[in-house]
């Protein structure tokens, strides 16, 4: 009976540990996504601000370049983060996409850096391949 006794109490140990640190995973983890999603509404703001700025001062062609390069930013993070789109996602992130390379079709921009201009060009070609499935 003893031994039954020993044997119940070192599951419940066990089950009440996997739980207790399975918490503190999720609450850590829950943390630090918090954090970068304030850091990134923090840049946006940061940005949008700056272009609300440039538009106030009727400063267009500084506005379309700062914009031009949010969009150059967003593209290389969708880029990066191709194989993680859901597929629940996936058509609205294609059509966002299609409509940014419809866009740089017909206001064609360079950012200065060979890296950024190629990881663009990688994120809009995801429309294509998208077309050839």
């Amino acid at each position: 009976m003893r031994k039954k006794l020993a044997i119940a109490l070192i599951v419940v140990a066990f089950l009440v540990g996997a739980v207790g640190t399975g918490l503190a995973v999720g609450y850590f983890y829950n943390r630090s996504a918090l954090r970068l999603v304030c850091l990134s509404e923090a840049a946006k703001a940061g940005m949008d601000v700056s272009v609300l700025n440039q538009l106030q001062a009727n400063n267009i062609t500084n506005a379309i370049r700062l914009l031009d390069t949010q969009l150059d930013g967003s593209l290389i993070t969708l880029w990066f983060f191709r194989n993680d789109i859901t597929p629940s996602d996936r058509d609205t992130t294609l059509g966002i996409l299609r409509k940014a390379k419809e866009y740089r079709a017909k206001f064609p921009h360079r950012s200065g850096s060979p890296t950024i201009d190629e990881s663009v060009s990688n994120a809009l070609s995801l429309v294509d391949v998208s077309v050839e499935k």
